[in-house]
């Protein structure tokens, strides 16, 4: 008997994954939540990356149907809180699907893909075993009698912290208020938070609490806490900078001396993935080198098709963001590089967890600028230790500015970065740590070789040091591509044309207004009349202070000679009569 057959695990899936998958015996999670999820027990599992969660509830799935036998209908659903993830566990369900006498109908639900296609497929193929997004399975859930709920048997929640981070505890309710009563629940989380807490409360009965968390040879820290292993085969660095443009210079050195690698390097934002895509791939040092992206606002058939390309090359680097930062299985990742710090701080763990997976190597590096340097304290308080280290700056800036400014495409990219990063910065979970007040804005406009920095109401107003705005104007960067550079020109002449057309329009307004002058309201005629009134007393006190400075014989006083001189008849009023 193997050591999957003593779990209670049919045969037949104890010998495909033997002999198939290669896996010669379950690990803890496996050997702690197979047993119990195969005896009808509901179970919550909390366990780290990495630990073989996938098959801890795709094998019970299996093995409770092939008991049951051929049925119609669904007998267990699946949810995923990323697309990535749920094609992933597809692939591992198709694959031990496709070594069954009698294989079952798998499908895969998520967003990005056509509605009546998915409809039509489970009208002619059936779905016994649904792996699905939440948003999807819901608008599915919602069409009548086209998924048959009377046999379902098993729901699973993977990642099921993140499914909730992410805003689907509405939908996640729905679907459960959908489904009947007598089915066996797991869930599965890399943390136990109280929204967890409270969907265990709802959606599970009576659950066996599985926790899997390995000790280090060392028990103790200093504070006198356990210390949780990391994947033993992980080495964490970082590399301190004086400042955010230092962060490049590194990065490209590095993967000049790491070019028959596989990289996985982690960006803030989708803004600056894209940046940083299209400006190494077009530095000459970096020609020999496979860059591709990946994040969420690529389209799907696109996320689909780089995550196929990288998973399948044997070297390259991914650019991406923490939408793979979660159960994404890469095998063979040699480095995890963090070029900027996780908003989230739990999503560091997450991120150097794609590497040094099933007992491999794997090393992991974070850029970090001085002014951060507490995070690595942070990470130690966590029981993280990482190691300094650093890499050559020798780096041609001139050519890589010129690289930007020779398209708009890319310049274009560069403002969006600029924009995003000062946002992600402000909004950092750890703002203590990562102070909006404490960033060199110049340096990071610098590091996105701006000629001009971008109007950003979270620094307007504020002095931004070390950075010189260029002479050379944005709008003469043209686009390589000549169909997007007409567009521009066009749109260009159009704006040019509306402001031609305002200013006749103005100009128009004007010379009316100047020949048919507004009429006064009964307020501003009545303000008018008061000041007249006032204008001719002035004027009538000043005149009778100059007649009595006259008759006084005052005739060389300076008040009476300018009246006298502003009104000269006034001096035939004074001469002696002739007797």
């Amino acid at each position: 008997m193997s050591n999957w057959e003593e779990l209670g695990l049919n045969p037949t899936l104890s010998q495909i994954i033997s002999e198939k998958f290669g896996f010669a015996k379950p690990t803890p999670v496996q050997k702690a939540g197979i047993p119990l999820f195969i005896g009808n027990k509901d179970i919550c599992v909390e366990s780290c990356t990495g630990s073989g969660k996938t098959l801890t509830f795709l094998l019970p799935i299996f093995h409770k149907l092939m008991e049951q036998g051929p049925i119609k209908g669904t007998f267990g659903i699946i949810l995923a809180p990323a697309r990535e993830l749920a094609n992933q566990i597809h692939e591992v369900a198709v694959k031990i699907n496709e070594n069954l006498e009698n294989p079952y109908s798998l499908q895969c639900l998520i967003g990005g893909h056509s509605k009546p296609e998915d409809i039509e497929k489970i009208e002619n193929q059936g779905a016994n075993i649904i792996i699905a997004t939440p948003g999807r399975i819901l608008d599915l859930l919602n069409i009548s009698d086209l998924i048959i709920l009377k046999d379902l048997g098993v729901l699973v929640l993977d990642e099921a912290d993140r499914l909730l981070d992410l805003g689907f505890k509405e939908s996640i309710h729905f679907v459960i208020d959908k489904l009947p009563k007598q089915r066996r629940t797991g869930l599965f989380s890399a943390t136990m938070t109280t929204q967890v807490e409270e969907l265990i409360k709802a959606g599970l009965r009576n659950p066996a609490y599985i926790t899997i968390k390995v000790k280090s040879q060392i028990s103790s820290t200093k504070s006198g806490s356990v210390k949780h292993e990391l994947p033993k085969g992980l080495t964490n660095y970082y590399m301190s900078f004086h400042n955010y443009l230092e962060k490049l210079p590194a990065l490209c050195n590095f993967l000049i001396a790491h070019q028959e690698e596989r990289i996985i390097i982690f960006f803030a934002t989708c803004a600056s993935t894209n940046f940083y895509k299209c400006l190494l791939s077009r530095l000459p040092q970096l020609n020999r080198l496979k860059i591709m992206r990946l994040h969420g606002q690529m389209k799907q058939n696109q996320r689909e098709k780089v995550y196929k390309e990288f998973d399948e090359s044997e070297k390259g680097v991914l650019l991406t963001t923490d939408l793979i930062a979660r159960g994404i299985d890469f095998p063979n990742v040699n480095w995890i590089i963090q070029y900027d710090p996780p908003q989230n701080p739990d999503f560091f763990v997450h991120r150097i967890g794609r590497t040094a997976r099933a007992n491999k190597i794997g090393q992991t590096l974070i850029f970090l600028i001085e002014n951060e340097l507490t995070f690595l304290e942070f990470m130690r308080l966590r029981n993280i230790d990482l190691e300094n280290t650093s890499v050559g700056l020798d780096f041609d800036h001139d050519q890589a500015s010129q690289t930007v400014i020779e398209d708009r495409e890319v310049y274009d990219k560069a403002q969006r970065a600029f924009v995003a990063y000062i946002r992600y910065y402000k909004e950092h979970q750890l703002h203590y740590i990562f102070e909006l007040k404490h960033l060199d804005i110049g340096f990071l406009a610098r590091s996105f070789y701006l000629l001009r920095i971008p109007r950003v109401k979270e620094i307007l107003g504020k002095e931004i040091p070390n950075f010189i705005q260029s002479d050379i104007d944005p709008s003469t960067i043209t686009y390589k591509d000549p169909i997007k550079e007409s567009i521009r020109q066009k749109e260009l002449k159009r704006k040019e044309e509306e402001l031609l057309e305002k200013q006749k329009a103005k100009q128009k307004l004007n010379k009316k207004s100047e020949k048919f002058p507004r009429k006064r309201s009964r307020t501003e005629k009545r303000e008018a009349k008061r000041k007249a009134i006032e204008e001719d007393w002035d004027e009538l006190g000043a005149e009778e202070r100059i007649i009595k400075k006259i008759k006084k014989g005052k005739m060389t006083d300076p008040d009476v000679v300018n009246y006298i001189e502003g009104c000269p008849k006034i001096k035939s009023l004074f001469r002696k009569k002739k007797h």
